[in-house]
């Protein structure tokens, strides 16, 4: 955190606080998760992420993918695999170089939370954005994630879906 801006360092603790109370409240989908695996079904996630996105190997990233998961963000709302494709779909044809350092991980249950950095390149300008971003995994038992929710700063990295 420490090459993040003030300015933007006190919303995203703000954010990691309030995902915490919110963790402690949820009720869970079994009391007995393991959360070993789910952290390696995370892990497998994000290295899927940096190796199969940055690749352009859409349908292996999204293998990670429950059919019906919904990925939410302050500007885009993609429910089931082919609003996620078309959403991953422009964000490809707008970026390239995709890599995410996560820098803290919060596991509760099924339910994680990752800080993270992610930088791509704009293919129309060549420059290469540096995105902070908390996420909020739910995994369900086959490993898969059923919900996504981002939060990032939407002015540095903003495309636009394609119409479905």
């Amino acid at each position: 955190m420490n090459n993040i801006s003030p300015k933007r360092r006190m919303p995203l603790l703000a954010v990691l606080l309030s995902i915490q109370l919110v963790l402690f409240s949820s009720t869970l989908w079994a009391d007995n998760v393991d959360e070993e695996k789910i952290n390696n079904y995370v892990s497998a996630f994000w290295n899927s992420f940096n190796t199969d996105l940055s690749a352009g190997a859409l349908d292996s990233y999204l293998s990670h993918w429950d059919e019906n998961a919904e990925r939410i963000t302050p500007t885009v709302h993609a429910k089931g695999m082919k609003e996620i494709r078309a959403t991953y779909e422009s964000y490809l044809l707008a970026f390239s170089d995709f890599h995410q350092t996560e820098l803290r991980r919060v596991v509760e249950g099924n339910v994680v939370v990752s800080e993270l950095m992610t930088r791509a390149k704009n293919r129309k300008t060549g420059v290469t954005l540096s995105l902070p971003n908390v996420a909020i995994l739910e995994i369900n038992e086959k490993g898969k994630v059923m919900r996504a929710r981002v939060y990032l700063d939407t002015a540095k990295f903003n495309p636009q879906p394609p119409e479905l």
